[in-house]
C-alpha cells in the first residue's frame, strides 16, 4: 500500500515536470515570426489585430 502511494507521488511530480518542460517550447510557438518589428507585447497585441502591421525593411 505505500509502495502504491509512494508510485503514484512519483507519477504526479513527474507529470508536473514534464508540463513545466513543455511551456518553453509553447512559449517559442507563440513568439511573432519578426521578434524585432514586434518586440514589445502591446506591438505584438496591435500586430495580431491587423492595427498596426511590422513595417517590412
Amino acid at each position: 500500500m505505500a509502495l502504491r502511494m509512494r508510485l503514484r507521488g512519483l507519477l504526479l511530480v513527474s507529470a508536473i515536470w514534464f508540463l513545466l518542460a513543455l511551456i518553453p517550447f509553447i512559449t517559442l510557438l507563440s513568439l511573432p515570426d519578426h521578434p524585432v518589428e514586434a518586440s514589445f507585447p502591446q506591438d505584438r497585441v496591435l500586430w495580431y489585430n491587423d492595427v498596426w502591421p511590422p513595417q517590412a525593411y
